[in-house]
């Protein structure tokens, strides 16, 4: 309960994750109308518009000591202050933003929907030896969801099952 009682009494969801393999609390701050701050890269940019978040740019990638799929990725202190101040100094419209997000939540974060949708993609694959037509089929159909960083996940699941 807490984290939502804070979430729906905040204004400005500040996320500079170095990892974060789907990004849900991301999702959970665009469901409460969250303005955005977030790392400018895979996959917390696959959740977010301009009109309702800022992207901070990375200063550099590493990859962690077990090799995880997605890289570590560190943010420009510089660039993460300077979007605090302008959200601080009134630069960005926040109630317009935390509007877009609200709006963006509704229409694209039903989970219930979304589940659905990636069922329906999941039985329609073709099962084979052919991994790239597999991993085509699978990013084809997860292109209109926008949920890029689940596809590479779900992939790197087949390919265990499948060895």
């Amino acid at each position: 309960l807490f984290p939502y009682t804070t979430l729906f009494r905040s204004d400005v969801y500040v996320y500079p994750a170095r990892l974060d393999g789907i990004g849900l609390s991301l999702i959970e701050a665009i469901s409460c109308g969250l303005a955005i701050i977030t790392t400018d890269t895979a996959p917390m940019t696959e959740f977010v518009t301009p009109e309702f978040a800022v992207s901070c740019p990375v200063d550099y990638l590493y990859c962690r000591r077990d090799a995880y799929y997605w890289p570590m990725s560190v943010c420009s202190i510089t660039a993460l202050s300077s979007i605090l101040e302008k959200f601080i100094n009134g630069t960005y419209n926040i109630s317009e933003m935390k509007d877009s997000a609200r709006k963006y939540a509704e229409k694209n974060c039903n989970a219930e929907k979304n589940l659905r949708e990636l069922n329906a993609i999941v039985q329609s694959l073709e099962f084979d030896d052919s991994y790239p037509l597999l991993y085509s089929q699978i990013t084809q159909k997860y292109k209109r969801l926008k949920m890029y960083s689940m596809i590479s996940e779900m992939w790197y699941y087949i390919r265990q099952i499948l060895k």
